[in-house]
Parts: structure tokens; C-alpha cells; sequence
């Protein structure tokens, strides 16, 4: 009997400790979000920050000039009171934004307890799971002093809507795993997946245009997947909501509208669009080469492709016509997914671990590529921070 206390008192005291780790991991990890967002806010180039703050500040007189993914600015208007107040805005902006980060890393650390399951899973691979990918950029490329602007990022620090869609997304994709691996037929988890999809929708709608058609796409060629109903769940209230998006965005200006235009956008931005790729997505497409026959069965492995090549799709055959043609506003979708697929194939390495011995020089590369992408993320937060701005 006092054996069995014991172990179980050492169970207990290995959980606190893991507890207790993550907890300070997490917190400094919001250091670094809230010192970024304050240097933005009110020292440094503000990126898209004050561009939103100001539309905030409009609709915070008159509702109408709310946009169709309005969901940030009104948030903003409801912690401030709808005072328009530019100094408080900018406050609540550095907290909201931190807040958002803190619930990044919690989806992305839900996600990885929900992939592991029962693994040995230590201090350090946790301490990998949620610190690499929370820097991880583009490796810094050859033609270019910018980092950032052409290429693809799975952390964007500049754009205030898209920091506050990633955990929703990581959300809907977290309800989603939990609906596939459950072998409960109730459908709460759909419910409350669509009703974080709703959220991601109304905040920035690019998230959903890549997840409903890939969550078709998968539900017709995979088996042992969502029943059509719990399909329905999950997309018929976005899909509602993003048809008056698209009505209230587009049909009171014939000039404004989505149009194929395969590639123009960004050869406006990158002169080197293959080298950009390779700089975007080098470890992803390194694990893949080298680990293909170990993780090809794994639903959530393909799915998480499957949106990121959706995504990809979209931004290179579509844009807007109009004044927002290069604006690129179909970027924002291939950082979500590249984020994912950044999270699930981390987390598909640390459960890879075990036979280390066996492909050790495989795992090796890949693990260095993944330095490379963490690295320079380091280096652009350090510039971003210096006064260089987001767009370096």
C-alpha cells in the first residue's frame, strides 16, 4: 500500500512540475507578444495596427462603418467602452492581442496533448512544442533583405486580425481532431467547432474558406471520418455568414469583386517566387520527403496539407480587383495552415524520437532546417522590435 501511495505521489508531483513549466514557459513567451505589440503601438512602424484602431474608432460613432469581419473592432470599442479614446484604444489593443497570443499557444498545446495521447512526452519536447513554433519565420533567403514581405509565414506579428483568427483556428482544427479520434456519435464537438469556425469567420474570413472546402474534400475521399451531418454542423452557419460577407463587401461596387489572376499579386512582391517556397515551407517538405512512409496514414497529417494546398491555391489563382488588389488579403489563409502544418509535423518528430537510432541522419536534417526557420524568426522579432518594422 505505501508503494502504490508513493508512486502515485510521484505521479502527482510529475505533473505539478510539468504544470509548473508550462506555466513559465508560457509567460515568458507572452513577454515577448507584449513587448512587441506595445513597441508597435507606440514607438515603432505600426504596421496595420493603427489602420484598424482608426476603423475602430469610426464604427465606435456609427456601426455602419463596422467591416464584414468585424469582430476585433468591436471588441476593442466593447473593452473601451466605445469611447474612440486613441491612447486607451492602443492599450487595449497591446493587452487584447497578448491575449490572443496566450490563446495561440494554449490551442497549439491542446492540440499536441490531444496527438500524443498516452507518448512519453517530457519537459523538453513540450518546451519545443511551444517555443519553436511560436518564432519559427521564412529562413532568411539569398535575394532579399527581407525576411518576411514575398515569402510565407506561420507567425505573423503585424496584422491584428490575423493574430486574433490563429486561435480560433487552432480551435476549430483542436474540436475537429477530438470529433474524428472520439467514438462518440453526439455531436458537441461539432457544435462547438462550428461555433469557433462562426468566430474565426466574423474576425477574418480566410481561415474558412480553406477549412470548409478541405473538410468536403476529406469527408468524401477518406474513410472513417465526420458523418455528412456533423459536416453540416460545421459549415452551413460560416458558409450563411460569408455569403452577406461577400454581398456586403462587393455588390455595392462593380470595380471591387475576386477575379482569377493567377500569380500577379505575388510576383509583385518576390522576384524569386521558387526560392520563396523553399525558404517558406523547407521544413515541412523536408519531414514529408524523409518521414512520408511513417506518417502517410495519418489523417490529420493529410488534411493539414490538404488546407495548406487549398490556401496556397487560392492565393496564387485569385485576388481582388479594384483598390485592395495588392493588398494580398489571400496571404493572411497560407499563414494559418502553414502554422498547422509546422504544429502537426513538429509534433509527429517528437513522437518520431523514440526511433532516433534508426534514421538518425534524417532526423538530424530535419531538426536543423527546423533551427534554420526558428533562427531567423529570432531575427526578425529582434528587427521588428528595433524600430525596422514588419515589413523587413
Amino acid at each position: 500500500m505505501g508503494k502504490i501511495n508513493e508512486i502515485k505521489s510521484n505521479i502527482a508531483f510529475g505533473k505539478t512540475s510539468m504544470n509548473l513549466a508550462i506555466f513559465m514557459i508560457i509567460s515568458v513567451l507572452m513577454l515577448f507578444a507584449f513587448y512587441m505589440f506595445f513597441s508597435y503601438h507606440f514607438y515603432h512602424a505600426p504596421g496595420d495596427f493603427i489602420v484598424h484602431i482608426q476603423l475602430a474608432m469610426t464604427a465606435a460613432s456609427d456601426a455602419h462603418f463596422y467591416p464584414s469581419h468585424f469582430f476585433y473592432h468591436l471588441i476593442l470599442n466593447v473593452f473601451t467602452f466605445f469611447s474612440g479614446n486613441l491612447f486607451l484604444l492602443k492599450c487595449t489593443a497591446v493587452f487584447l492581442l497578448s491575449l490572443f497570443c496566450f490563446l495561440k499557444i494554449y490551442f497549439t498545446l491542446k492540440i499536441g496533448e490531444q496527438l500524443t495521447g498516452d507518448s512519453k512526452i517530457n519537459i523538453i519536447h513540450v518546451t519545443i512544442l511551444l517555443v519553436v513554433p511560436y518564432f519559427i519565420s521564412p529562413i532568411i533567403n539569398w535575394w532579399s533583405p527581407r525576411i518576411y514581405l514575398g515569402q510565407f509565414t506561420p507567425n505573423v506579428w503585424h496584422n491584428p486580425t490575423t493574430i486574433m483568427l490563429m486561435p480560433f483556428s487552432l480551435a476549430c482544427l483542436l474540436y475537429l481532431i477530438k470529433d474524428v479520434e472520439s467514438d462518440d456519435a453526439k455531436i458537441s464537438y461539432s457544435i462547438v467547432g462550428s461555433l469557433f469556425l462562426v468566430f474565426s469567420v466574423i474576425t477574418k474570413p480566410n481561415f474558412a474558406m480553406i477549412f470548409i472546402p478541405s473538410l468536403v474534400v476529406m469527408y468524401v475521399f477518406s474513410r472513417n471520418f465526420i458523418t455528412i451531418n456533423k459536416v453540416f454542423i460545421y459549415v452551413m452557419p460560416t458558409i450563411i455568414i460569408m455569403l452577406w460577407q461577400y454581398l456586403r463587401t462587393f455588390s455595392t461596387d462593380q470595380k471591387e469583386g475576386i477575379i482569377f489572376d493567377p500569380m500577379v499579386v505575388w510576383l509583385t512582391y518576390t522576384p524569386n517566387p521558387l526560392g520563396s517556397l523553399l525558404v517558406s515551407f523547407a521544413f515541412p517538405l523536408a519531414f514529408i520527403l524523409f518521414f512520408y512512409n511513417k506518417i502517410r496514414n495519418i489523417w490529420l497529417f493529410k488534411f493539414s496539407w490538404l488546407m495548406l494546398i487549398v490556401s496556397l491555391s487560392q492565393f496564387l489563382l485569385l485576388s481582388e480587383s479594384g483598390t485592395r488588389k495588392f493588398h494580398g488579403n489571400f496571404f493572411w489563409g497560407v499563414f494559418c495552415c502553414l502554422y498547422i502544418v509546422f504544429i502537426v509535423s513538429i509534433i509527429e518528430l517528437i513522437l518520431l524520437y523514440p526511433g532516433f537510432k534508426y534514421y538518425r541522419t534524417r532526423y538530424i536534417v530535419c531538426a536543423f532546417i527546423l533551427s534554420l526557420h526558428f533562427l531567423s524568426g529570432i531575427v526578425f522579432y529582434i528587427r521588428s522590435t528595433s524600430g525596422l518594422g514588419p515589413f523587413v
